[in-house]
């Protein structure tokens, strides 16, 4: 968010991102997403849809496992 309080249209860092629905707004880039999932300790497998669902879900719930 801007000093406004507007949400800003700049891609933010990935390691910065807090939510699922934040995490879906923006592209990503496969191999970003494996490094994001390795560092939150969650499975690396899958298509980029399958690691978005499971990076959201643990951001959203703290649970490893969707």
């Amino acid at each position: 968010m801007s000093a406004r309080g507007e949400k800003s249209d700049l891609r933010p860092g990935i390691e910065t991102i807090t939510e699922g629905q934040e995490l879906k707004r923006w592209y990503w880039r496969k191999d970003e997403l494996v490094a994001q999932a390795k560092a939150l300790g969650v499975k690396t497998t899958g298509g980029k849809f399958d690691l978005l669902d499971r990076i959201g879900h643990f951001l959203d719930t703290g649970e490893k496992d969707l």
